[in-house]
């Protein structure tokens, strides 16, 4: 099964996709058939490949996965931010700890109200 991985992760370096079917077009035996789908499923569960089907009973298409970084917003203000801008950012902290705090409330009081249903 090593080989077969080996084999996909080459044609993913060379390529950006492969069609599904393609895997399969040189397999000479089921036991070929089995494996190369076996190394699929093992990539995909370590993350190494994706599967993609676009439409129902479409072409399944495997590609690399693409990461993407996420950037934190910023947890200072700059030196040249405006006061105003300051002040808006303090009002969007202050409304988003108030639905966090309105939101953990209402889950509570929905624990309480099904706990105390015989």
């Amino acid at each position: 099964m090593s080989d077969r991985i080996e084999y996909i992760l080459n044609i993913l370096n060379n390529q950006d996709h492969i069609k599904f079917s393609a895997l399969f077009e040189e397999s000479a035996s089921r036991a070929e058939i089995v494996t190369t789908f076996l190394a699929l499923l093992e990539l995909i569960r370590l993350k190494q490949i994706v599967a993609y089907q676009a439409e129902e009973f479409g072409e399944i298409e495997i590609y690399r996965p693409v990461i993407v970084e996420t950037i934190q917003p910023a947890t200072h203000t700059s030196d040249n931010q405006t006061p105003q801008n300051k002040d808006n950012e303090t009002n969007i902290n202050q409304t988003q700890a108030t639905s966090t705090t309105e939101a953990a409330d209402n889950a509570s009081q929905n624990q309480s109200s099904t706990e105390q249903k015989p």
